[in-house]
């Protein structure tokens, strides 16, 4: 028993280095995260001080709600968040890019995606 337990005991002081090494480097990736994200969120300030608080406020609202995608394309007169059919009217105000507008189901800020067709040659 002797033996099974200086065995155990051997393992257990193993297994608190390897803890202890651990926590230091969590800690570490911690505290370089916090960096990140404070160097992130002056960013944000700087950025959202010339929009409107209530668009600011409803696209955050918008990108906690759906994963963290609050603007999204229109390709072939759909929206690529919720694959709705948009009306080709609403598409041409998005494309005007004269306001912010947002899908009408997903309530996700759009962006007219231009598609231009590659130079396909000629098959006569």
């Amino acid at each position: 028993m002797k033996k099974g337990l200086e065995e155990q005991k051997e393992l257990h002081a193993e297994l608190k280095t390897t803890i202890e090494g651990l926590e230091k480097d969590v800690k570490k990736g911690l505290g370089d995260k916090g960096k990140e994200l404070e160097k992130c969120m002056k960013k944000k300030e700087k950025i959202s001080a010339g929009l409107d608080e209530e668009i600011v406020y409803k696209f955050e609202k918008i990108v906690k709600k759906k994963d963290g995608i609050g603007i999204v394309s229109i390709r072939n007169n759909v929206c690529m968040g919720c694959n709705m059919i948009l009306p080709p009217q609403f598409v041409n105000d998005v494309r005007r890019e004269e306001r912010i507008i947002f899908c009408p189901n997903c309530s996700r800020i759009l962006y007219f995606f231009d598609e231009k067709p590659e130079d396909d040659e000629l098959v006569l």
